[in-house]
Formats: C-alpha cells, structure tokens, sequence
C-alpha cells in the first residue's frame, strides 16, 4: 500500500494512495474487500487532514505548532525550501535586467 500527498495550492493538496498485491490476483471479492478497506481508510485521514488545514488557516501556515520527532525530516526540508526561496528572490531583485529590455517606469 501507498499513498502520497503532494500540495495543489498553499492551502490545499492531492491525496493518492494505491494498493497492489501478489497473491490472489483473480479474487475479485478479495479484491473489493481490499479496495473498500482501503478507501475507507483514507476517506478517515482524508477527514482529519481537513480539520488540520482549518486549523492552520487561509495562509497553510509555515511551521507545526507542536513538532515531533518525526516531523524533524520535512521540517527541515521546509526551512532549507524557504531558504533558498529567499535566496533566489534577493539574488532576483538585484539582477540587471536583460540586454534590449527597458526598466520599469513609473509616471
């Protein structure tokens, strides 16, 4: 079994999960059995993952308010991310403008 969250927007995400199996390939009921449980599984984490989004409001929030052991992983992928974010954004603020562009103007 897996499944994957990837974000859509700031504020919202794609859900994937998918189950493969073996063994019992052409038992079809195993195979529903197998597809309704997960589902129903999923359709519950779906269900707190909203709660969660709510709860981090409109802007998706940029830390965890409580922080795991094992949040430490994507935490520092996030802040390593903002870095470099900021990085690029200064870097681009002070880049001339490419040769045959005119600057902005304000009149």
């Amino acid at each position: 079994m897996t499944d994957l969250i990837t974000p859509e927007t700031s504020t919202s995400s794609h859900y994937l999960w998918g189950v493969a199996r073996p063994h019992q390939i052409d038992d079809a009921e195993l195979t529903e059995f197998i597809r309704a449980q997960s589902e129903k599984t999923f359709e519950e984490d779906k269900v707190m993952l909203a709660a969660q989004q709510r709860s981090l409001g409109e802007t998706g929030g940029s830390t965890f308010p409580v922080p795991l052991k094992t949040d430490a992983g994507p935490i520092q992928a996030r802040r390593l991310m903002e870095q470099l974010i900021e990085q690029e954004q200064a870097l681009l603020s002070r880049a001339p403008a490419p040769a045959g562009t005119k600057p902005d103007t304000v009149s």
